[in-house]
């Protein structure tokens, strides 16, 4: 007889349970479990409160615990909605949401809380397995465990190296999230310059690892791995949602990897190809730039499409794009075709900071004017600057980016304090030989432009943070270099203080710079290289053999070490090129005239 009420108890509380939920399939007893707890289940469509797939179970214990189990997504939120009813009075309820091995959260219910019968807890996009413990006075407990499915209908996907890719990705974000109402994802291979506590609304870090894993600087390869299991995982659950990916354009080949590779349609995804900066025009100018006289740079273009198609097919088939692969393009290759992958796909975007003549170049006229002309027009080539998301913002949305981008008001207080100008100085990588002759082009500039005048800083890579690197901090301190913090861009850094001057190593944060007098001087390049010829004031180079060189008479000293100072915008000495003895400490001044050199006695009028 017990048995029986026990049975119609759960009919009974299955009905009323199922009603409650917008429910209507009838309850089936399941034979299948063993006689100390039997489980029904029944699954429908979208309740009445938005739930997606709310799963009901029917568990009895010992037959005496009957307890009505439904769970499901929140709407389209990142949660999962728990109910319960029960025969018995319950003590207790536990909730544990995992992802895999991972628990995402946990939840203990007690007391009047029980008393709503439901509980909601956080979750994040993905497969979860949801366990429901729910303890009755007597002491048994029904326990059950479901997978359920989180998902919405867009998503943005960004794992992003460099540091300008990062700067873009940060200042279009308003735009990219369509005003943060698309759940974005992020890993940064440079995650230094963020404060990961303090992320846009719906804004978060890649969700299925630990967030240690995504602070740790320069996890490139664990980025790759995690992104594209969890672009594959969310398209498995719900083959109609959009992904729109952010990748820098050095690494193109990711945007084939992640989203035909993992056989997501073409009307289903997007991908925007964030400049690198000068890597940028060095690849475009790699396939369409030639000095072959016989070079056709529409022919070019259409080999490049062909095999881009080709590509496609080979990608979707493979279900893979990566170094171990002999297709129709390599991963290295591929970074040339960034132009060519916007031209011919819609749903390919490339940004870019300044196409300009010059910069993307080819000697094919009709080609690099169609470019930089219609190409440029229409969009195939986003041209997008710094300047203008910077300037809109109202004082109250720069002190958020500030504040959000670890950003340091403090940053030039020295000079401020002494009533001095800025002089940032840019490195470059602090490992190997990346700043060759550093200490000797320090010496110069602060010899050059005073110390009277100025305070000298240091801004290094952003991949090699100063803080990181011990011997560099004591070389900033014995030339007296102030540490910037590498991880910020320099970019960022020159708009919210427009006045400071700049020199260093070739840079694409140069381009950046809006007035050429704040571009003192680049190290460790000639004059003849034109690199950002209309910014630059001084080039200035070793002589790395003064007695053979073109400047052997303004070298006496056979065992002195000399610089080259090439005079391009700067004035201040009314002459064309000096001469830096690095030994002496001194310097020298001359004019070209009638192809010799002569020395300049006066200083031209400031």
């Amino acid at each position: 007889m017990k048995k029986i009420i026990a049975l119609l108890l759960v009919l009974m509380m299955a009905m009323a349970f199922f009603i409650s939920c917008n429910k209507t399939d009838d309850v089936d007893p399941d034979e299948g479990k063993t006689d100390d707890t039997k489980q029904d289940e029944t699954t429908g469509d979208e309740d009445k409160d938005g739930d997606k797939e709310k799963e009901e179970v029917i568990v009895e214990v010992d037959n005496y615990l009957v307890v009505a189990f439904a769970m499901g997504q929140v709407g389209n939120d990142q949660k999962v909605s728990v109910s319960w009813n029960s025969d018995k009075e319950l003590t207790k309820v536990e909730i544990t949401v995992k992802h895999g091995e991972q628990t995402v959260a946990t939840k203990e219910v007690t007391g009047d809380a029980l008393k709503t019968k439901e509980a909601v807890v956080d979750a994040y996009y993905g497969k979860h397995t949801v366990t429901v413990k729910a303890t009755g006075a007597e002491g048994h407990v029904g326990e059950i465990s479901k997978d359920v499915a989180v998902f919405t209908d867009e998503y943005v996907i960004a794992p992003i190296s460099g540091s300008m890719p990062q700067l873009y990705f940060t200042l279009y974000m308003n735009e990219i999230t369509d005003n943060y109402s698309i759940p974005t994802f992020v890993w940064l291979a440079r995650p230094d310059s963020w404060d990961w506590d303090n992320l846009p609304e719906n804004v978060f870090a890649m969700p299925t690892v630990d967030k240690s894993e995504v602070l740790k600087h320069n996890n490139y390869d664990r980025m790759l791995e995690v992104t594209d299991a969890y672009i594959e995982e969310l398209y498995s659950i719900n083959p109609d949602s959009k992904f729109n990916l952010y990748i820098n354009d050095y690494n193109a080949y990711l945007y084939m990897k992640f989203l035909p590779a993992n056989g997501i349609a073409e009307e289903n995804y997007t991908a925007t190809l964030l400049s690198d900066g000068g890597a940028s025009y060095s690849e475009f100018n790699k396939a369409f730039d030639s000095t072959d006289a016989t070079f056709d740079a529409d022919a070019k273009y259409a080999d490049m499409a062909s095999k881009l198609e080709t590509l496609y097919t080979q990608v979707r088939a493979n279900k893979d794009f990566g170094w171990k692969h002999t297709f129709s393009v390599n991963p290295n290759d591929f970074r040339q075709y960034s132009y060519v992958a916007a031209k011919e796909m819609d749903n390919v975007e490339w940004w870019i900071l300044r196409p300009r003549a010059g910069v993307l170049c080819s000697p094919d006229q009709d080609f690099i004017d169609t470019v930089l002309g219609a190409d440029v027009c229409e969009g195939v080539i986003e041209e997008r600057n710094f300047a203008k998301p910077l300037t809109s913002m109202t004082d109250a949305e720069k002190e958020t980016l500030k504040s959000f981008y670890n950003f340091n008001d403090e940053m030039f207080a020295e000079a401020e304090k002494n009533g001095k100008k800025a002089m940032m100085i840019l490195g470059s990588w602090a490992t190997g030989n990346s700043e060759p002759d550093f200490e000797n082009y320090v010496k110069l500039v602060k010899a050059y432009y005073g110390e009277e005048e100025f305070v000298y800083y240091y801004k290094g890579h952003p991949n090699t943070p100063t803080s990181l690197y011990p011997d560099k901090q004591a070389q900033l301190e014995e030339l007296g270099l102030i540490d910037v913090e590498s991880s910020i861009n320099a970019e960022l850094i020159l708009f919210f203080y427009p006045d400071i001057y700049m020199c260093g190593y070739n840079s694409s944060t140069f381009l950046s710079v809006e007035s050429y007098e704040m571009a003192c001087a680049m190290f460790n390049t000639a004059e003849s290289s034109g690199a950002y010829a209309d910014l630059i004031g001084a080039y200035i180079t070793k002589i790395a053999d003064p007695a053979s060189s073109a400047y052997a008479a303004l070298c006496t000293e056979a065992e002195h070490t000399y610089f080259l100072m090439e005079f391009n915008k700067d004035e201040t000495k009314g002459a064309e090129i000096g001469i830096y003895d690095a030994t002496a400490g001194t310097f020298k001044y001359y004019n070209n005239v009638e192809g010799s050199y002569v020395e300049v006695t006066t200083q031209a009028a400031e």
